[in-house]
């Protein structure tokens, strides 16, 4: 005993001293502020457990509740400062909260004094404990008071608009802090609780953000962007039915709301109800006609129903009234690559590069283009691009060695031996594995030089994509082509045949003989 009091009061010893240099120190360090903070914790923890078994809205652990929570913060403070800690304002800081936690120690040490007292002293009268009660009634309001003129946050809007203007930066951390603090004090704002959802989305935590949300609708449901908001994180959940009641939700409060009906067209389309979906677009063109998500949601469904010149239209409107959307230059260009329209397409896709340089997926398709227009050059720049950001993306490592092959045939047949071997060596180290690669280029070759008006260097081409692969059936059905252009039916018709076999459902090469079957 005697030594667990001696030890006490070395600490408290320790403590005064710790908090005297801290305060009159020139320069405060971090490391000083924690080891204080800590002991201080450590004596009201040590004070919080005597009074464990008073009531929860008893006077001392009420007090000591808050003083805990008031430590808290201020560790958190302490963290967020500790990267500025030789600033003079941080310094400042640092002396103030020094300041607060001698005035807090001063606390603890008289409600201990208090609890001593009352297990020490004698039996009471009635009157002697009635006297008591009221003056530490009266001690405890002092107490309060004084706790009561320590900085807290200065108000509700302040603090909310500290974390609105933190979402708005997407700096996340401090969003989390801020919240933390703001929450402790106000946890019945309803626009705080919608931020946290904010947060806990761009943490991908989608069930922590549901649960956030759905408390910010419980405190107000009649605010239609919460709505909105519950709507989007169902559907990450994959809660489609939920979704659907939210994004209702929003019409009932608000039956003119274009955003309502815009996510419940997109989550009726989700769900494959495309009908439903267009009617609500059509709605939304009447309620707001220069509105551009409204025209391009009709050009997906008139793209997906395969009526491409209709979703050309309506795609054009869309940009018409929204230049700076990717996206839409991107479905647009995909359409004119649908069509085989490649000229069209590369000056869409282009602009998606512009708008969005690291777009991927743009770049992949420009270099599809420009294969298709027998510009492998540049095909190999794009897909050279695609396969230094993802070199899984899009099966690049099977399209970026066929570029490089079919560019080292034909500088080879230009007499070009050196750019060809290097051609070939960057295909080679794309993909060593050259089996599909390189019958598919030997195949791109020969429709190059069939553009070319070269038909026997074409059908050399073909024979050799053959040879590595007997079963592509895009190079049997362009090798029958060439041959019944040749008038050489009966070895045409053998193409097709062996195309067939390996893929009785392959339509062009029925289509072929069938064509031709009346000829001689």
């Amino acid at each position: 005993m005697i030594k667990n009091s001696v030890f006490r009061r070395v600490v408290h010893l320790g403590m005064i001293l710790s908090l005297f240099f801290i305060t009159h120190a020139y320069a405060l360090t971090t490391d000083q502020m924690t080891t204080a903070l800590k002991t201080l914790y450590q004596e009201a923890v040590s004070f919080s457990k005597k009074v464990e078994d008073y009531p929860p809205d008893s006077k001392e652990k009420v007090t000591i509740t808050r003083i805990l929570n008031m430590l808290k913060q201020d560790a958190k403070k302490i963290r967020v400062l500790s990267d500025t800690e030789s600033s003079a304002k941080t310094q400042a800081e640092y002396k103030k909260m020094a300041e607060q936690w001698k005035k807090i120690r001063s606390f603890i040490r008289d409600m201990e004094k208090d609890l001593k007292q009352a297990e020490t002293a004698p039996l009471k009268t009635p009157e002697d404990i009635l006297r008591e009660i009221e003056a530490y009634r009266r001690r405890i309001e002092s107490l309060e008071s004084r706790l009561d003129e320590m900085p807290v946050p200065v108000d509700r809007m302040s603090e909310r608009q500290r974390v609105e203007m933190a979402v708005k930066e997407e700096d996340w951390q401090t969003v989390k802090t801020r919240l933390d603090k703001a929450l402790l004090h106000y946890p019945d704002d309803l626009e705080l609780h919608y931020y946290l959802s904010l947060y806990m989305e761009a943490q991908k935590n989608y069930p922590a953000a549901r649960d956030a949300i759905l408390e910010a609708l419980r405190l107000g449901s009649r605010n239609a962007r919460y709505w909105s908001k519950a709507g989007d994180i169902y559907l990450q959940l994959g809660l489609y039915e939920q979704a659907f009641g939210a994004y209702a939700e929003m019409l009932l409060l608000d039956p003119r709301n274009v955003p309502a009906r815009l996510n419940l067209a997109g989550l009726l389309m989700e769900t494959g109800r495309v009908d439903s979906a267009q009617s609500l677009y059509e709605e939304v063109i009447q309620l707001n006609p220069s509105h551009p998500d409204a025209y391009e949601g009709l050009g997906r469904i008139a793209w997906q129903r395969g009526h491409n010149e209709t979703a050309k239209t309506y795609y054009q409107k869309a940009i018409t009234r929204n230049s700076r959307s990717p996206k839409l230059y991107l479905n647009l260009g995909q359409i004119y690559m649908d069509q085989k329209q490649y000229t069209y397409a590369i000056r869409h896709l282009e602009e998606v590069i512009r708008l969005d340089p690291d777009h991927t997926e743009a770049r992949f398709l420009l270099g599809k283009a420009y294969w298709h227009t027998f510009d492998v050059a540049r095909a190999s720049v794009y897909w050279s691009q695609v396969y230094r950001r993802n070199n899984r993306a899009y099966n690049i490592s099977f399209w970026l060695p066929a570029a490089y092959y079919v560019q080292a045939e034909i500088l080879k047949n230009e007499d070009l031996f050196r750019e060809s071997t290097r051609a070939f060596r960057n295909a080679l180290d794309i993909n060593p594995d050259s089996y599909h690669w390189i019958s598919w280029g030997n195949y791109w070759l020969g429709k190059y030089y069939l553009t070319q008006n070269k038909p026997l260097l074409a059908e050399t081409y073909y024979i050799k994509a053959l040879e590595t692969n007997p079963n592509l059936s895009e190079a049997l059905i362009a090798l029958g082509i060439l041959k019944w252009e040749q008038s050489s039916p009966g070895e045409a018709r053998k193409y097709w045949q062996q195309a067939l076999k390996i893929n009785p459902g392959n339509q062009e090469a029925s289509a072929w003989l069938k064509m031709t079957q009346n000829n001689p």
